[in-house]
C-alpha cells in the first residue's frame, strides 16, 4: 500500500486563525483530502524551509459572496441621470438576450478573472444548473457556490414552480455525485429568489417549508433595498395605487401585468420578511443601499449576512454602503463583485478593487477590517465558517501566496496594504490543498 504524504507550504509570514494572526515562519501543512493538518512554526535550524519561505505571505483565499458569472464578458452599462433602476434592469435583461457567447464560455472567463486575483471561494447567481455544470467540467479548480435564480410574482403559490425548482435542485445534487470527488466537494448550491419585489413572500415561504421539512439549512440569497425606486415600490403596497414607479414597469414589461408586494408589515420589506419567517443564517442580502439602522438591527438579530458591491453600487447609484452599517456593532458584512455590466474600469472581476473602493469613502477602515469582509464574512455569508476564509486546522487549504519585497514593513497593515491596495498576482493559489497552475 502506498502512503501518500502530507502536503507542505513554507512562508516567511502568514495570517493564520478565526481571530487572523500574523504569525511568522510558518509551515502549513494539508492531508490528502484537502484539510489543514497542521500550522507551526519553522524552527531557526530548518535554513532549507526558511530559504523556501522567505518573503512569502499566505493568505486565505477570498471569498467573493456575490457574483453574476453569466454576465462576464458583457460591457457596463451605465444608469444615465434620467434613468431609473428599472430601465436598467431591462437594458441588462436586453443585453443578455444578445449575447451570442455560450453560458459556460462566460462562466469561465469570470472564474479565470477570480483566481487570477487571489479568489478561491465565487458566489454565483445562474439561471440554468446546466450550463454551469458545463463550465465546472471544464474548469473544475475554484471553489464554487451556484444560486438557482427564480422569480415568482404572485400571492398564489404556484405548486408547479415549486417543484421545477425542487427538481432541478435534486437533478444538479445528483449530477455532483457523478462528478470527480475533488470536484464534489468544493461545489454547492443554493436558491437565489431574486428580490423580494420579484418573488411573492407567500411562494418563499411556501419553497422554505418544502425544503426545510427535508430537513436541509438550505442556502438563500437576494437583492434587498437596492435602490430608492425599491423603497417607493414597497410604499405602495395598495393593489389600487395607480403610482407606477421603474419597478412597476419592469413587471409590466416582462410579465405583461404589474404586480403589489402586499406586505405583512406596511412600508417594511425587512419586518414584513422577518414577520414571515424568512430571516436566518441561511440567508444573505445583496446591496442593501437603502437600509435603515432599524433594518440592519432586524437582519442582525436573525443572523442574517449583508453582502455589499462598493464599485457597483457607486456606478449605479453614486455611493456605497452607509458608514452607519459599516459601524454597526452584530452585523456580518461581506463582499462581492456584482457583474461585468454594472462595473467601471478596470471591468474584471477583482474583489479588492472592491476593499479599495471602501477605502476611498471610508478612509478609517482599516485592511485588517478589510480582510476580514472578504475571507470571515465571506464564510459567513456562505454557511462555511471554519471552513474556508481561515487558515485554520480544519479549514480547508484554500491558500493564496503573495511575494513581498523586502522594502515592506513587516506588519500586518502594510503587508495587507502590499497586497490589497493593488493589481499584483498571486505567486501561488491552491484550492482544497490543489495547485492552481495557470492563474493568469
Amino acid at each position: 500500500m502506498v502512503v501518500q504524504q502530507n502536503k507542505q507550504l513554507a512562508v516567511e509570514w502568514a495570517v493564520i486563525g478565526s481571530q487572523q494572526i500574523l504569525a511568522h515562519w510558518q509551515l502549513l501543512e494539508w492531508d490528502t483530502f484537502g484539510q489543514l493538518v497542521g500550522i507551526t512554526t519553522i524552527p531557526v535550524s530548518a535554513t532549507r524551509l526558511r530559504k523556501q519561505a522567505q518573503g512569502k505571505l499566505a493568505l486565505p483565499g477570498f471569498v467573493n459572496a456575490h457574483a453574476h458569472l453569466e454576465l462576464s464578458v458583457q460591457k457596463a452599462i451605465g444608469l444615465l441621470a434620467d434613468e431609473t433602476m428599472g430601465d436598467w434592469l431591462l437594458k441588462v435583461v436586453k443585453a443578455s438576450q444578445e449575447t451570442t457567447q455560450p453560458t459556460p464560455r462566460l462562466i469561465i472567463n469570470g472564474i479565470q478573472e477570480a483566481l487570477a486575483t487571489g479568489t478561491t471561494t465565487i458566489t454565483s447567481t445562474v439561471r440554468d444548473f446546466t450550463d454551469t455544470f458545463k463550465a465546472l467540467d471544464i474548469t473544475p479548480s475554484i471553489r464554487s457556490v451556484w444560486l438557482l435564480e427564480w422569480f415568482h410574482p404572485d400571492s398564489v403559490v404556484a405548486e408547479s414552480k415549486i417543484e421545477t425548482l425542487q427538481d432541478a435542485l435534486s437533478g444538479a445534487a445528483f449530477y455532483l455525485k457523478s462528478l470527480p470527488a475533488e470536484v464534489g466537494k468544493r461545489t454547492y448550491l443554493g436558491l437565489s429568489p431574486h428580490s423580494p419585489y420579484n418573488v411573492s413572500l407567500p411562494a418563499w415561504q411556501a419553497l422554505q417549508s418544502v425544503l426545510s421539512s427535508e430537513n436541509n439549512p438550505f442556502l438563500y440569497q437576494t437583492h434587498l433595498l437596492e435602490s430608492a425606486e425599491e423603497v417607493l415600490y414597497y410604499q405602495q403596497n395598495n393593489p389600487k395605487s395607480l403610482n407606477i414607479n421603474s419597478i412597476d414597469t419592469v413587471h409590466q414589461t416582462l410579465l405583461g401585468r404589474t404586480f403589489q408586494p402586499n406586505l405583512l408589515v406596511e412600508n417594511d420589506m425587512v419586518a414584513s420578511m422577518a414577520l414571515g419567517g424568512l430571516l436566518s443564517p441561511n440567508l444573505s442580502v445583496v446591496h442593501g443601499l437603502e437600509l435603515s439602522i432599524e433594518q440592519a438591527n432586524v437582519l442582525a438579530i436573525a443572523g442574517v449576512t449583508l453582502v455589499t458591491c462598493p464599485r457597483s453600487n457607486q456606478f449605479l447609484h453614486r455611493k456605497v454602503v452607509s458608514d452607519l452599517l459599516l459601524w454597526h456593532p452584530s452585523l456580518v458584512i461581506a463582499v462581492g463583485t456584482d457583474s461585468h455590466v454594472s462595473l467601471p474600469e478596470p471591468i474584471v472581476l477583482d474583489i479588492r478593487l472592491e476593499l479599495q473602493a471602501l477605502k476611498q469613502v471610508y478612509s478609517w477602515i482599516s485592511w485588517e477590517i478589510l480582510l476580514k469582509m472578504v475571507t470571515l464574512n465571506g464564510a459567513k455569508a456562505l454557511g462555511l465558517v471554519g471552513q474556508i476564509g481561515e487558515l485554520s486546522v480544519g479549514a480547508w487549504a484554500d491558500v493564496v501566496v503573495w511575494a513581498i519585497p523586502e522594502t515592506v514593513t513587516p506588519k500586518l497593515e502594510p503587508l495587507l496594504n502590499h497586497v490589497l491596495n493593488t493589481s499584483i498576482t498571486p505567486e501561488q493559489v491552491w484550492v482544497a490543498g490543489n495547485p492552481i497552475v495557470n492563474t493568469h
